[in-house]
């Protein structure tokens, strides 16, 4: 429904539905996306330009003089050889300048998962976050139906946040925050390519691979933590019978 013209105003529902969507174009979309941002915001840091404030710019109008109901629903999403998720369903709503997406399902690999995303866009320094949690996902079913080489197996648990403030591209590199968690208990990993990887630098370099092949692990964690323009593995390991590995590091993208 459309109430005005001269500022735009409307009300849109919108429905989008599909009974198969291959993961893989999602996760291009959010590295291209990502890389984008980032990039757009080591340009604005380089040569910061006069910016028109965020309520006074079309988006901005539009954000805050419009109202969109979006539901999104995918019978199958797959991955690899044969990794479905079924009926994957979301629901975004626009109103009054803020961004709400809410009544997320999926159902695959007897995980329950769990996101969500709050955008305020009514002033001049729009803030957004997003959260994610992946609870009890079985690993070694998901690895095996991906079509990958060897074997990985155990229960997983995943977690992830980030949120930041803007009034222009290059506050992210100050304001942004997020934090990402794995971790997968009691398994075990077989000729995966990590491994394989792993056997070829030993041997290329003198030295004996042992029983890298083959690893019972106690868990494995993975951690990664951003403030600001800056990235860090907060914790990285492997506890194993064959193998306990431990690393921390910071990275820096090449903006």
């Amino acid at each position: 429904d459309i109430s005005g013209w001269i500022p735009f105003r409307s009300e849109t529902a919108v429905t989008v539905s599909s009974k198969k969507m291959n993961l893989e174009n999602l996760k291009h979309a959010a590295v291209y996306f990502a890389d984008r941002l980032y990039a757009s915001a080591y340009a604005d840091k380089r040569n910061p330009l006069e910016v028109v404030p965020f309520l006074q710019r079309p988006l901005g109008r539009f954000m805050n003089q419009n109202a969109v109901d979006l539901t999104c629903g995918f019978n199958t999403v797959f991955y690899g050889k044969k990794s479905r998720f079924g009926n994957v369903t979301a629901r975004a709503q626009l109103a009054r300048g803020t961004l709400l997406v809410s009544d997320f399902q999926a159902d695959g690999y007897g995980a329950k998962y769990r996101l969500s995303f709050q955008g305020y866009f009514n002033s001049d320094q729009p803030y957004v976050k997003l959260e994610g949690k992946i609870d009890d996902f079985d690993l070694g079913r998901f690895y095996t139906d991906s079509g990958l080489t060897g074997t990985l197996s155990g229960k997983a648990r995943t977690e992830f946040s980030y949120e930041v403030s803007f009034a222009r591209a290059g506050d992210i590199l100050d304001n942004a925050k997020g934090h990402f968690n794995s971790y997968v208990g009691k398994g075990e990993m077989k000729n995966t390519p990590g491994q394989q990887a792993l056997i070829r630098f030993l041997r290329g370099n003198g030295y004996d691979e042992g029983r890298v092949s083959e690893i019972a692990f106690e868990d494995m964690t993975i951690s990664i933590s951003e403030q600001g323009e800056n990235f860090w593995f907060s914790n990285f390991g492997i506890r194993g019978d064959t193998m306990i590995f431990k690393a921390v590091g910071d990275y820096l993208y090449e903006g």
